[in-house]
């Protein structure tokens, strides 16, 4: 089950989302804050989320309280080790307030590198979020939230549009995490060769799945000329080699 963090600025729309993605993915994910069942205790636990984001990006509490939360949330991130965080643009309710990017971007400083969806009325492409949002790293996606003034999110747009967002984007994390542990582990072991012949070309029959950019296949397909000496190591690797793939497919 993946974990998802949702940081909306409204209750209503906070349960509204939280209900349509619950439904889509019908047990798939796991929605923070968690529906209690509760109605008190469930806004207690919204507001008291909120509270931290409104404190780390209200620059009216001084330095050292907008420290204090921005580390509550970022251990809150880092403990519970979410697979996706969806973010309102707008969390603080005056003029010129940081905002969802700028939250985003100090999360990125922390070296969270879970995917983020912005989910805004705000179009993507008004200027001051074309100036800020390049402070924020990928991986990280827009979506529009469909609805207008205090219209509840719609649940078509929803399905529509906003989960095919979620979607790809954690789709295009866990290739990055195969890349990034494929390619540690080929440069860590002794692992130049894959000895059997069905075991190369498994591999390379495979491997350009994950979008290499020329100097890494250059580099794997140099690494099929030598033999691999372990043959423990070389089961290892190719064991891990097929669950990462299995993960994704």
């Amino acid at each position: 089950m993946k974990k998802v963090l949702l940081i909306e600025n409204q209750y209503l729309q906070f349960k509204s989302i939280r209900k349509e993605l619950q439904e889509h993915y019908e047990g798939e994910f796991e929605i923070y804050p968690l529906e209690i069942g509760d109605e008190e205790t469930d806004r207690k636990e919204f507001e008291a989320l909120m509270d931290q984001v409104r404190i780390a990006l209200n620059e009216r509490y001084g330095k050292m309280e907008n420290k204090k939360s921005k580390s509550v949330l970022r251990t809150l991130i880092k403990d519970e080790n979410f697979d996706l965080l969806i973010i309102d643009y707008k969390l603080v309710g005056y003029d010129g307030a940081p905002t969802g990017i700028q939250l985003a971007s100090d999360f990125r400083a922390d070296n969270i590198r879970c995917p983020i969806l912005f989910l805004s009325r705000t179009p993507d492409n008004r200027s001051d979020i074309l100036t800020t949002r390049g402070s924020v790293s990928e991986p990280y996606s827009w979506a529009s939230k469909g609805y207008s003034d205090h219209d509840l999110l719609d649940g078509g747009y929803v399905n529509s549009d906003v989960t095919s967002k979620i979607d790809a984007l954690i789709k295009l994390n866990k290739l990055e995490e195969v890349q990034t542990i494929l390619l540690s582990l080929v440069r860590s072991e002794p692992m130049m060769q894959l000895i059997k012949t069905d075991d190369v070309k498994f591999f390379t029959d495979r491997v350009y799945r994950f979008n290499f950019d020329e100097g890494q296949k250059k580099e794997i397909m140099e690494m099929e000329e030598d033999p691999m000496q372990d043959e423990e190591i070389r089961v290892r690797f190719l064991n891990k080699y097929r669950e990462l793939l299995k993960n994704i497919s």
